[in-house]
């Protein structure tokens, strides 16, 4: 495994070298190592469109996921969706819960209520992972729906 270098460069500066001209000492060090994440969405919004004669639709966004964290640590895809008013103010309205199932390591199924953040792909560790989820608007009337969506990585 390749350790960063802070990691290397702390590990380097806490070990003593003897000298042979006087008494030598020994240093303790704390290295603290931070996750770093990255992500890309394939779109901010998920547009449903409900055709005649329906009262759903459904609607995707693929992900492409990085982390570089110690082994074990747990890393959540959160899904966060922000719904429009026709006024443009944003909130929860009535019943815009949507269903959602993702495809891809440690992608998840399940529903998210308007404006709740949820949990849509959960797996442990560093690395790169990608996927997709697909979202499905649910007891909607004919017509198209654009619903902004934040996804956002967690490294708790």
């Amino acid at each position: 495994m390749r350790l960063p270098t802070a990691l290397t460069a702390a590990c380097l500066c806490a070990t003593a070298v003897p000298n042979a001209s006087g008494p030598t000492a020994s240093i303790a060090a704390t290295v603290s190592i931070t996750p770093r994440t990255s992500l890309s969405v394939s779109s901010p919004v998920l547009r449903f469109i409900v055709p005649d004669g329906s009262n759903q639709a459904t609607a995707e966004i693929q992900f492409r996921a990085g982390v570089r964290a110690m082994p074990g640590v747990d890393v959540q895809l959160i899904a966060e969706p922000v719904v429009l008013h026709d006024d443009g103010s944003q909130g929860p309205e009535v019943d815009p819960a949507l269903l959602f199932e993702g495809e891809g390591e440690g992608a998840a199924a399940g529903v998210l209520p308007a404006g709740s953040p949820g949990v849509v792909a959960r797996w442990s560790g560093g690395g790169q992972r990608h996927g997709r989820i697909v979202f499905t608007l649910q007891r909607a009337a004919p017509g198209t729906y654009t619903i902004p969506v934040r996804l956002f990585l967690n490294v708790p």
